[in-house]
């Protein structure tokens, strides 16, 4: 027998899009439309990455019943416009970051990938990871964070210039990167006064101290090392002549010189920028400060991804958030807690954090005892040490802010006390003898000469 009813309409409870964003060619979006009865509505479409596909994209998002969450990956800068068409639209929208997305491509699709597998895949990650949705900037945070990044990416540009640099100096004239001991400082004044080798071992002993005494302390050593340096780089003319073109080492040091002129500049522009704005939305920033190891670099790059707090509901929430917390492995029975950190956080936050935190175990006596019995106690390595000590120096750091009051240093017995005294403190119980030290290094120095020859 067949009963005659009204038919039902499925109605949309809520609704699912992820976008694979390119570069160049189109965006690739699907939609994922999740019915009343249990049924699922899909729909792939290309999105141009032009003012009117963004367009299009809002009028796709509007046209459905219930507000939807969007979920892309962070490629390049692309998610911007992205970011803006889905807020107009009043829809929520997620970054997922590439470890979460490849790590749900292998469990889903294996080593396929495609840009409609992957839009596929990004629908369906809130199925599987706890995002928080992308908030609009309101206070300066985002301004801040894009100045930390660029910042930090200055930073490793002039790294790798002086490391190509130095790089070039020590195959070719060996004996005087040898003198110059790898002092930044050091090397860019003389070569930056004498890129010629045939100049500077005609240059004047009284001259060549000069420069080394206006740039670097020497140990008091300055006409020895002058002579140091005028001698071997006469034996290397000596040498090469014939052999290779000394006018050509000149043309490529002084390229190099160059680039890293130009890179400390972009540096220094960028970290000008981040000081500007961090004044400008959060004035003397006195709060911040006050946390020991923090200073004006570390306070605004943490204030770029922590603002007020508020995105934060706990402490471990932020520490988490840096990357600090140790990752874990189990399978079946077998669990093996005591591994790396997750590193799931920005990079430039990580390291700012990281940096106060060791700056922080030398003037906290809390931070500092936990220090010292990873280091004495444990016999843990100094970089796996300062890890330990960013974690807790990040809950500590979200406590000060969320709770609008100064960092306080505390004794052992928890007691209140200045920072002259929690130093005083430090030196005189926490200071990791300098044979431990030696240890550590001797056996990473093991390790790593041991891969060499496995």
């Amino acid at each position: 027998m067949t009963s005659i009813g009204t038919t039902h309409d499925p109605t949309t409870i809520r609704a699912r899009a992820g976008i694979d964003c390119a570069i160049t060619a189109s965006h690739q979006c699907e939609l994922i439309e999740y019915r009343d009865d249990g049924t699922e509505k899909t729909t792939r479409t290309t999105i141009p990455s032009t003012a009117a596909g963004m367009d299009a994209l809002t009028r796709m998002l509007t046209a459905v019943s219930v507000p939807v969450d969007v979920i892309a990956e962070p490629t390049s800068m692309t998610w911007v416009g992205i970011h803006a068409a889905v807020g107009t639209a009043g829809a929520r929208f997620y970054l997922i970051g590439t470890k979460h997305s490849a790590r749900l491509r292998a469990a889903v699709a294996g080593k396929n990938k495609s840009d409609v597998i992957d839009a596929h895949l990004l629908a369906k990650a809130l199925d599987l990871f706890d995002l928080e949705p992308l908030a609009r900037d309101e206070g300066g945070a985002e301004a801040i964070k894009r100045s930390a990044l660029s910042r930090a990416d200055a930073r490793v540009h002039l790294d790798q210039c002086w490391r190509r640099l130095r790089s070039y100096v020590a195959a070719t004239v060996p004996d005087i990167d040898k003198i110059l001991a790898g002092s930044r400082t050091r090397t860019l004044a003389v070569l930056g006064r004498w890129p010629d080798l045939r100049a500077l071992a005609r240059a004047r002993r009284a001259t060549v101290a000069g420069v080394l005494r206006e740039h670097s302390y020497c140990g008091g050593r300055h006409e020895q090392i002058a002579d140091q340096l005028r001698g071997a780089a006469s034996d290397w003319v000596r040498i090469l002549d014939g052999y290779y073109d000394l006018g050509f080492w000149q043309i490529k040091v002084a390229g190099m010189l160059e680039d890293i002129d130009d890179a400390t500049r972009r540096f220094d522009r960028y970290s000008e920028q981040l000081q500007q704005l961090w004044h400008a939305f959060y004035g003397p920033d006195e709060l911040l400060l006050s946390v020991p190891g923090t200073g004006p670099v570390t306070a605004a790059t943490i204030r770029g991804w922590l603002g007020d707090g508020s995105r934060f509901a706990r402490a471990e929430d932020f520490a988490a958030y840096c990357g600090f917390t140790p990752s874990n492995w189990s399978s079946g029975t077998m669990e093996h807690k005591h591994r790396a950190i997750t590193k799931e956080g920005p990079s430039a936050l990580r390291m700012a954090v990281f940096l106060a935190a060791n700056a922080a175990r030398r003037s906290d006596p809390q931070l500092a005892r936990f220090y010292h019995r990873l280091m004495v106690e444990q016999g843990q390595h100094h970089n796996k040490a300062v890890c330990a000590v960013a974690r807790k120096l990040a809950e500590r750091i979200w406590v000060v802010v969320d709770r609008c009051q100064p960092y306080q240093y505390r004794d052992d017995d928890g007691v209140v006390i200045d920072v002259a005294q929690a130093r005083s403190i430090v030196r005189e119980r926490y200071a990791v003898p300098e044979q431990i030290r030696a240890r550590h290094r001797s056996h990473t120095t093991a390790q790593r000469r041991a891969r060499l020859v496995a």
